[in-house]
């Protein structure tokens, strides 16, 4: 589901990150290797690796890396959009790597599993049925 249209129908944004799946146009967040996908049409085209986006700098340079390639000529245009509307949301660089045009670092693995944590959905309600042994 598109993340931004998820996090729209919520009544309590506080605390909400984006998840396993998550979309934003054809980029797919990837929870369990921790990229993001461009899969247009369901098919994996390319990847980043958001283990590597430790600094505005190096958010920077996956950025106009890709934006180099030219994808855009090829496929839709809000793919550039798209790809920082994803890693806005999933870093919130003004607050975690630029704050007040200061650079900042982080430690990427643990700060994208930490809000993997945090955004996680309440469990659901489930009802578990045990076998008891019969004493025979």
């Amino acid at each position: 589901m598109d993340y931004r249209t998820r996090v729209k129908t919520l009544p309590d944004t506080a605390g909400l990150y984006p998840q396993h799946g998550d979309q934003w146009g054809d980029w797919q967040f990837n929870a369990q290797s921790l990229t993001l996908e461009y899969r247009p049409d369901g098919v994996w085209r390319y990847e980043v690796d958001l283990e590597r986006i430790r600094s505005s700098a190096s958010m920077l340079d996956c950025i106009f890396q890709i934006n180099g390639h030219q994808f855009h000529k090829q496929w839709p245009s809000n793919l550039m959009q798209d790809l920082v509307d994803a890693l806005d949301d999933i870093f919130y660089p003004q607050a975690n790597l630029c704050s007040f045009g200061q650079d900042s670092r982080i430690k990427p693995t643990e700060f994208l599993l930490s809000r993997i944590k945090l955004g996680a959905h309440p469990p659901t309600r489930r009802i578990e049925f045990r076998v008891l042994s019969q004493g025979r």
